[in-house]
């Protein structure tokens, strides 16, 4: 009946209308149809409320609306909406967003986890980067954290390998980067630059014999 008359009313109406959907939101609320009920409250909040705690009021019922329905990133950003508020302190419903907030940005956390331990797994395995871990396995900031000074130091490491390569005009030059080479082919934990460093010894090989080598790999 109350979205029967919602949808004939007057747009000029705004002041019942207001009343109208505030009724509304409660019994969606109430029936536990929580989706209706977040929609109409979208519709409700964007008329505006006449004091500042209400407005208030209607952000941390979407909050918890959100939550409940599981889209939490949503639900932390009304609430940090809320925190930051300079009316924050003076308001009754401070306790209850504090609280909720913990709630939600440690189901935030777990959630963002998953996605970096997927993620950095993935790319552990596409660099080949070698792990040797202990009894405890570290954590997922820590790995990314560890994972990306091992790729940035096996880059500038074959960098400089791949300048001498290049850059040198002696036999001898050829012969110590040759070795160079083939030592950090063999050594490096990057899987990714140990195949970089084991292509180009077969181009510098290739050049200085002209015949391509037996693999020693």
């Amino acid at each position: 009946m109350l979205a029967d008359t919602l949808s004939h009313l007057n747009s000029k109406d705004q002041k019942i209308k207001k009343r109208l959907l505030d009724s509304l939101f409660y019994v969606e609320q109430h029936l536990g149809r929580l989706a209706a009920a977040s929609r109409v409250l979208k519709q409700r909040r964007a008329l505006g409320y006449s004091k500042p705690e209400l407005g208030m009021d209607a952000a941390l019922n979407a909050a918890m609306l959100l939550a409940r329905l599981g889209k939490v990133e949503q639900a932390r950003s009304e609430l940090l909406s809320l925190i930051f508020n300079s009316k924050l302190y003076e308001w009754y419903g401070v306790l209850k967003t504090l609280t909720l907030y913990v709630e939600v940005e440690k189901d935030c956390q777990d959630a963002v986890d998953d996605v970096l331990r997927r993620a950095s797994d993935a790319a552990i395995r596409q660099f080949g980067i070698r792990f040797k871990h202990g009894e405890k396995k570290p954590d997922v900031r820590e790995l990314i954290s560890t994972a990306n000074t091992m790729y940035r130091s096996a880059s500038q490491s074959y960098s400089q390998l791949l300048i001498r390569s290049l850059s040198g005009t002696s036999k001898q030059d050829h012969e110590a980067a040759i070795r160079d080479l083939r030592k950090f082919a063999k050594e490096e934990k990057v899987g990714f630059f140990r195949m970089q460093a084991k292509g180009t010894l077969r181009e510098l090989v290739k050049r200085n014999t002209g015949r391509l080598p037996r693999s020693r790999f």
